[in-house]
């Protein structure tokens, strides 16, 4: 019986590995731009040009010099928690100093708002599940002195675990002309692991887990928090001021706006379909009773195994239920829809403990986290994409959009795979530079009998350059890279920048394993892929000064 179930798994994986998307053909280079922070959680750019950045273990905000590297504590509010500090506290939340954002009109208004976990309330022994709860504040920063003073709060009532805080936020219209605060809540983790008899209150408007929040910049004359509470806020009626935005969300850990004010989305899904949303107000997007699209696959199952959330006998009567009360939305994308037969299977695996060592790795969910809008044209075809950095999977993806930005009409393309588990991304003024946080710890998919592998880059802020990228002809290349024909098949050219004159090459598969290693010494070299099936592959061109990187396909 092991062995069926292990078969099983197996064909199971197979399938996971055809909804990876194609690998990107644009060469670039890359580099550790800063490492050793704790936990990077959030990045932006400032209005001082630096890349900021949130690191959720050390509860310090701190800013990354873009060109050298170099690295500076601004602010820390490590003090401002009820809990120890990583690594002696016995609790910790998920996160824990999370998502910021500067104000749009930062020269006439400096503040940074920030969001952290500041309390822990219990745990349940018996489960270990947790009960923390979290705060966004408003700081005054004086660019002069690079000072931050004047803690306001704007809420100190949301929600928080050990799990699923999500935590993300970012200022901007909506589709309006104002521009109001969103954060990202999470469902605190409930159905999933230490959280399983936890109740999911994804469904429920007046209690926010589960959902996105609105918030205003400035306290509007209201009294108490309902001051930072919009007057316009969808399910102010009935229960008083009300921050939900909308609702019916898992652990949504991206938000990024678009230059027209359309909010998009990213949410891990649980055995499958990880979500890309279009945020709209008062919708419900369905979880825990839908699982990305209405498309029945997790009909007989579950979004967990869990007694807090419910089993799923139909999707599409679900929808029509929760369509009599509420606009609903599917996502414009899944990353990635499982079938029926592959969702039963791997709930039916984690019900009955039959799953082996790191068994959530191979689900077909990648852990979608950090969300970009990219409206540059400095990369080529990259215009008016979605970015969307991943934990497991440890790649970017990017989503082709309509031209109206209210659906996928491209592939799903990968980048930079194997280099990490990536929380957030962020992308700089010019467009041809893409900046990743790296978490701290964790595993991402690998391969062998124990389904991970251990990510580098832990704790670093990843640049990747598009910077020097051209059209010669079919062959793209970068600071004089030739890489032809691409796809290949038996064999590919390999052309060394100018002055290079030995480089060391080696060939990497999808789960980062090098199947590939050599030496070349001459200005354009024939690199041998017989022996290699095909599939997507990283080039690694390694001199004694620098390092670059491309996709190769193999046919």
């Amino acid at each position: 019986m092991k062995g069926m179930i292990l078969r099983i798994i197996f064909a199971v994986c197979l399938c996971v590995s055809a909804y990876l998307g194609h690998a990107q053909s644009e060469p670039y280079n890359t580099r550790q731009l800063a490492c050793g922070l704790s936990q990077p959680w959030e990045i932006k750019f400032g209005p001082d040009g630096w890349l900021w950045v949130t690191e959720a273990f050390s509860y310090q905000l701190s800013r990354v010099d873009p060109i050298t590297g170099n690295t500076e504590m601004m602010l820390d509010l490590s003090s401002k928690k009820n809990f120890l500090n990583y690594g002696a506290a016995a609790t910790w939340p998920q996160g824990g100093l999370q998502g910021f954002a500067f104000h749009p009109d930062f020269n006439n208004n400096p503040y940074v708002y920030i969001g952290y976990v500041y309390q822990f309330d219990s745990c349940i022994t018996a489960t270990g599940s947790c009960f923390f709860k979290t705060r966004i504040a408003r700081y005054n920063y004086d660019t002069t002195t690079k000072v931050f003073s004047n803690e306001t709060i704007v809420t100190d009532a949301i929600p928080g675990s050990n799990d699923h805080n999500a935590g993300r936020l970012v200022i901007g219209p909506a589709g309006g002309s104002s521009n109001f605060l969103f954060y990202s809540v999470g469902d605190m983790g409930a159905g999933h692991l230490s959280n399983g008899s936890r109740p999911h209150r994804g469904q429920q408007p007046a209690i926010w887990e589960g959902k996105i929040l609105r918030f205003n910049l400035t306290a509007d004359g209201d009294a108490g928090p309902n001051a930072w509470i919009p007057n316009d806020n969808p399910f102010n009626a009935g229960v008083g001021q009300n921050a939900v935005w909308s609702l019916g969300h898992r652990n949504p850990q991206g938000l990024a706006f678009a230059p027209d004010g359309t909010l998009y989305e990213a949410e891990h899904g649980p055995y499958s379909d990880d979500e890309i949303n279009i945020i709209k107000p008062a919708y419900n997007y369905g979880f825990p009773l839908i699982v990305g699209y209405t498309d029945s696959n997790y009909d007989g199952s579950k979004a967990g195994i869990g007694s807090g959330i419910p089993a799923i006998t139909s999707e599409f009567a679900n929808r029509s239920a929760i369509q009599s009360s509420y606009s609903y939305s599917d996502p414009i994308f899944s990353l990635f829809p499982g079938t029926k037969t592959e969702v039963s299977t791997l709930y039916n695996n984690d019900l009955n403990g039959t799953q082996p060592p790191n068994y959530s790795l191979y689900y077909p969910s990648s852990a979608a986290s950090g969300i970009e809008h990219y409206s540059s044209g400095a990369i080529p075809g990259w215009q008016n994409s979605l970015l969307i950095a991943t934990l497991k999977g440890g790649v970017v993806y990017r989503l082709k959009l309509s031209a109206d930005g209210q659906s996928v009409v491209g592939d799903t393309i990968s980048y930079f795979r194997g280099q990490g588990r990536f929380r957030d991304i962020a992308v700089s003024s010019d467009g041809k530079k893409i900046y990743v946080s790296v978490d701290s710890f964790g595993s991402m998919k690998g391969i062998g009998a124990t389904w991970a592998t251990p990510p580098p880059n832990k704790g670093c802020i990843m640049e990747f350059d598009f910077s020097a990228i051209a059209s010669v002809g079919t062959v793209q290349h970068a600071n004089g890279i030739l890489l032809y024909p691409n796809p290949a098949h038996g064999s590919f050219t390999l052309q060394l920048p100018e002055g290079v004159k030995a480089a060391n090459v080696r060939i990497a598969n999808m789960p980062g394993s090098v199947v590939y290693s050599g030496r070349i010494a001459n200005n354009a070299s024939v690199v041998d892929l017989k022996g290699l099936p095909a599939g997507i592959y990283t080039v690694s061109v390694i001199s004694d000064r620098q390092t670059w990187h491309s996709s190769l396909t193999i046919r």
